[in-house]
């Protein structure tokens, strides 16, 4: 579970970089973002790092629970990260 929360936290830092270099990674609440960390985090990191099986050996339920859950993860990086420049703006 450690390995989980560190994980999620460095994807998080990686967005707070690059939406500002990236600008179509914001769009829609941060959904490129969020399909990217699917694709990369969940179908191809896990399966290099030998965390789980290759991406065949999950039923598509399982494909399609990690992009939402990925999804809603830059959704909320990207609401927070909104209010925060908001918050600077007026500071």
């Amino acid at each position: 579970m450690v390995l989980h929360w560190i994980y999620g936290m460095a994807w998080g830092v990686l967005y707070a970089l690059l939406r500002r270099r990236a600008p179509l990674l914001r769009k829609a609440l941060g959904l490129p973002f969020g399909v990217l960390f699917a694709l990369v985090g969940d179908e191809i990191m896990n399966q290099v790092m030998g965390l789980t099986a290759p991406p065949k050996a999950w039923p598509i339920d399982a494909h399609f629970r990690g992009l939402v859950g990925h999804v809603a993860y830059a959704a909320a990086a990207e609401g927070t990260l909104r209010a925060l420049d908001a918050a600077e703006a007026i500071a």
